[in-house]
């Protein structure tokens, strides 16, 4: 819709430059056809025809960048507030919904992970490639978590941008490790150097 309104105004204000041009053309082939038009007379109405063009122009390049200056971006409430800290652990939230308020579970059912806050209350989690390992790696459901991330704009929706494990009160740092190749990564799987396993580290927060 902005383009919409900066194309009209471009067509109107090219609308206007045309009938201004068509008068000073008009006035410059008169001045031509006068026997008595002295030089210094045609060469005042030439710079004014340019004088005309060059307005013209300038005014419709400020009023364009006055109008997409104008252009409203996103805020913080709008793209989900960042640096959000939750603390809990892993959960299917099918399983939770159906032990706490009887929701219907199949035997074979996909799970839906979430976290369960310490506080009760559940979030659902957003699978990219900085929360991979809380989806892939089952020894992380066992642990107390801390994630780091953003929850979308009304939505129940974290995503996980970075994750601590807490253990006997200790916060502690959780990443991949090759210890062959001295690769580190935050998402299990092989290595990519020597294809052997990555392993889990869990160490101390420094």
């Amino acid at each position: 819709m902005h383009n919409n309104r900066l194309l009209s105004m471009g067509a109107r204000t090219a609308e206007s430059a045309h009938g201004m041009i068509e008068k000073t053309e008009k006035r410059a082939d008169s001045a031509v056809r006068a026997p008595m038009l002295s030089i210094g007379e045609e060469l005042r109405r030439r710079l004014a025809w340019i004088g005309a063009w060059v307005t013209i122009i300038a005014a419709a390049v400020q009023l364009a960048f006055s109008q997409s200056s104008q252009t409203k971006s996103p805020t913080k409430t709008e793209s989900g507030q960042p640096g959000i800290e939750l603390r809990g652990r892993i959960v299917c939230l099918a399983e939770e919904m159906h032990r706490l308020y009887e929701a219907d579970l199949p035997t074979r059912h996909e799970h839906i992970y979430g976290l369960k806050t310490n506080d009760g209350k559940f979030v659902t989690l957003l699978r990219n490639k900085h929360s991979e390992a809380l989806f892939a790696d089952k020894r992380l459901h066992e642990k107390e978590l801390i994630l780091k991330g953003r929850l979308f704009p009304q939505t129940q929706i974290f995503e996980a941008i970075t994750f601590r494990s807490v253990r006997n009160g200790v916060i502690h740092e959780l990443f991949y490790h090759c210890g062959v190749c001295e690769i580190y990564t935050f998402a299990p799987g092989i290595c990519e150097c020597c294809q052997d396993p990555m392993e889990l580290v869990e160490r101390p927060q420094r």
